[in-house]
């Protein structure tokens, strides 16, 4: 089977660094006997040069200004950043201008779809999508140029944009990508194809009209692939040794996470963890799933970061952590203090990682005539999605009387504009007191699958939030966790093994029987049970369903209430 390889703009943006992803390459045709699919993003950063997407975005960008000597500057940028390297890697003086002249047809072809866009004073998102994606192909055709000398003559050049077809923005159409790669690079599935270097970032629509897969989607580019090519791993190589549990600027302690899952990759990610793009994890979790890798190209014996299924992750989390937590109760002069070491190491088993959101604005909509209103909550979004502004979190008072959702700082004034015109009516009649807002706020992630199955967790998060007279303005958790805003907790209690036991309560006491006080009105709890979902009695819960552990302790606390 083949490995799937991902080398970012930092592991591509100069010759040295081009040499070093040329040894790593070398290192696994040693080592092992599957093919490898190389996947490179556009030429990084130098201390000399932006980012080679930057300058190609800027160069519209300035096109739409009306600013054409600062488009003329940038592609000389561009022209002097890429044949350098080229002049550096290449020996053949024949090659050196083949793909120097190659570079130079495409830039004259950017300036001519300036012109056009500097006449019409306007971009849209294909314009974009094509000028931004020349990086890759220069990038990749660098690479396969400087691996056919150093060797590797069956090295085999693709460009995404033949393969990989879109159906709607992002979504891959499997089949037909699986029947291009099948005639760009034909191999019979029981063998590893040759060595194949791919660009990233790059597709095409249904209709042949070249596009991207979003900034940053070369990660995505190479889970792709992955599938595509029936992978047995996909790495990605960047200038981090691995996912960490933290911001190093900002926890100096912060450690490489050995093993962690899908889910827990993507909300790190999601929440401002830039080592891998969220999206890139939706392949790789299909069936087989696949594990991806987190390598550092200028550290390549570290053994970096695996994100695989919850269940290997969380039981090589516990291996790599066992021996650590002081013994059976031992006076910790050999394994530390042992209980607060077992503390520690049961909280790092489910709370895996921190990661932050910074420039957020918190805006808040109140009001008792949005109490029992159906629809107020769509009629809000409908007002944001109108405006395009994405919402990274949202809580809700279970009384229905605010909502909350976070947006970003820069559409601050768009968000509260579209949400006052959207509730105009509303406003005039005092229905809704008022659209209101705080910023700038930081968004703390605290990700881990176990967070769900963990008891303490939230008690010791808020306490140290506490501690350090930290003000939490808004609480929200994904699914089966807990929401916290304007003081009312929903909770989700996870039974064990086919059962789950769904309640509700109020954040005044965490006792499970005033939870169930607090919900008398209702007499019955849905439960989903397998594939189906029955109503059970919950005076009949005990006798019915005595082996969950957490039914006990909901029978035990409907024996003292006043039921």
């Amino acid at each position: 089977m083949a490995t799937v390889y991902k080398f970012g703009g930092t592991s591509v943006s100069s010759s040295q660094a081009i040499h070093r992803v040329h040894e790593i390459i070398n290192l696994h045709q040693q080592t092992h006997k599957g093919g490898l699919a190389i996947v490179v993003s556009a030429m990084g950063s130098t201390p000399e040069h932006p980012k080679t997407t930057d300058l190609l975005l800027s160069i519209v960008q300035s096109a739409t200004a009306g600013d054409m000597d600062h488009v003329h500057r940038t592609v000389e940028i561009l022209r002097s950043k890429h044949l350098t390297c080229i002049t550096n890697l290449l020996k053949d003086p024949n090659l050196v201008q083949q793909l120097g002249a190659s570079i130079e047809s495409e830039l004259q072809d950017i300036l001519a779809v300036t012109k056009a866009v500097q006449i019409l004073k306007s971009s849209d998102d294909r314009t974009r999508g094509v000028v931004s994606g020349y990086g890759e192909l220069w990038s990749a055709r660098i690479l396969h140029a400087y691996l056919k000398q150093e060797g590797y003559t069956t090295a085999q050049l693709i460009d995404a944009r033949d393969v990989v077809t879109i159906t709607a923005p992002e979504t891959v159409d499997w089949e037909a990508s699986a029947l291009k790669l099948a005639t760009c690079s034909p191999h019979r599935n029981d063998q590893p194809p040759p060595l194949l270097v791919i660009t990233g970032f790059i597709c095409s629509t249904a209709e042949g009209v070249p596009t991207t897969l979003g900034r940053n989607g070369s990660d995505y580019s190479a889970t792709i692939f992955g599938r595509l090519l029936h992978s047995s791993s996909v790495v990605i190589w960047t200038d981090v040794s691995g996912v960490l549990s933290a911001d190093p600027r900002r926890v100096p302690n912060a450690v490489v996470l050995p093993f962690l899952s899908y889910d827990e990759a993507m909300e790190l990610a999601y929440f401002g963890a830039n080592v891998l793009h969220p999206k890139a994890m939706a392949p790789a979790t299909m069936l087989p799933p696949i594990p991806v890798h987190i390598r550092n190209t200028f550290a390549p014996t570290d053994p970096g970061s695996c994100i695989t299924t919850r269940e290997l992750a969380e039981s090589q989390g516990r291996r790599n952590r066992k021996g650590g937590d002081g013994g059976d109760g031992g006076d910790g002069e050999n394994g530390g203090d042992g209980e607060n070491d077992r503390d520690l190491s049961t909280f790092y088993d489910c709370a895996r990682g921190f990661s932050t959101v910074d420039h957020m604005c918190l805006i808040n909509v109140e009001g008792s005539g949005m109490i029992g209103v159906s629809g107020f909550a769509q009629r809000l979004f409908t007002s944001l999605h109108a405006k395009d502004i994405s919402v990274t979190l949202i809580a809700q008072a279970s009384s229905e009387h605010s909502i909350c959702v976070a947006v970003k700082c820069s559409q601050e004034n768009i968000a509260i504009q579209a949400l006052q015109d959207g509730f105009s009516l509303e406003l005039a009649r005092g229905q809704v007191a008022s659209v209101s807002a705080v910023s700038p706020c930081t968004i703390l992630a605290v990700v881990g699958d176990a967070l769900r199955s963990t008891t303490g967790v939230a008690g010791r998060f808020f306490a140290a939030l506490g501690a350090s007279k930290i003000n939490v303005l808004a609480i929200s958790q994904g699914k089966w966790r807990v929401v916290v805003d304007g003081g009312w907790w929903w909770l989700v209690v996870v039974g064990c093994g086919w059962l789950w036991l769904v309640v509700v309560g109020c954040g005044c006491c965490c006792d499970l029987r005033c939870i169930v006080l607090y919900r008398r009105d209702l007499p019955y709890l849905f439960l989903p049970v397998i594939a189906r979902l029955f109503v059970c009695n919950c005076r009949q819960f005990g006798k019915k369903h005595q082996r969950c552990h957490f039914g006990k302790r909901f029978v035990q606390s409907l024996k003292s209430g006043p039921f």
